[in-house]
């Protein structure tokens, strides 16, 4: 096969009529073009990279609803201690609950569970660390009441003299409305270097 990815063409020596292993013609027997359908099931919705000298806080918004799950993956460095999420930008009390376990380097696994107006992240071990971390949010897209509206959140951190933490954590969001912006904060301290990217998860 020749292939174009820009198109997903490809084009082969088969012979026009002969069996058709799950691959579609794309045009009579006069032509052997095939088309490939693209296998990514994620595309990038979009990004943001921060100024290396720090920001205190940044919004994914304009989210489409296309759709089925949302994945977010990023690093940044953090001069406190805690990253926090808002959704659609709702700062309201209480309508959010978090509930997550972490361990620290040379400690046993602990669990922490809160009910504040943000779900918190709260996996940097101390200030002035570095580290990566994701969320997973399924069926982002669900309205109204009584519906199922959480995200999974998997980070960690370490210093360069070896005290770091790892964390997987469980948030919940109460809006009556689909997701359409992301909101992550420091709580008042800096971030650093964040890069963060934003896919949908067809």
């Amino acid at each position: 096969y020749q292939c174009d990815w820009s198109s997903d063409v490809c084009s082969s020596d088969l012979v026009a009529g002969t069996t058709n292993y799950g691959v579609t013609s794309t045009s009579s027997s006069a032509s052997n073009s095939v088309t490939i359908t693209n296998p990514s099931e994620f595309e990038f919705i979009q990004g943001y990279s921060g100024s290396p000298s720090g920001v205190t806080t940044f919004t994914l918004s304009s989210i489409p609803q296309t759709y089925k799950h949302l994945y977010l993956i990023g690093e940044l460095g953090l001069a406190g201690t805690t990253l926090l999420t808002q959704i659609n930008g709702d700062t309201t009390n209480t309508s959010y609950y978090n509930y997550f376990g972490y361990n620290d380097v040379g400690t046993s696994f602990s669990t922490s569970w809160s009910n504040p107006a943000y779900i918190n992240s709260n996996y940097w071990y101390s200030g002035n660390q570095w580290g990566p971390f994701e969320y997973i949010i399924p069926n982002y897209t669900n309205s109204g009441t009584n519906t199922g509206k959480s995200l999974m959140i998997r980070a960690g951190s370490m210093t360069t003299t070896g005290s770091g933490r790892v964390m997987v954590g469980q948030g919940t969001y109460n809006t009556n409305n689909a997701l359409s912006s992301i909101t992550i904060s420091a709580g008042g301290t800096a971030m650093y270097d964040v890069r963060v990217s934003l896919y949908g998860w067809k």
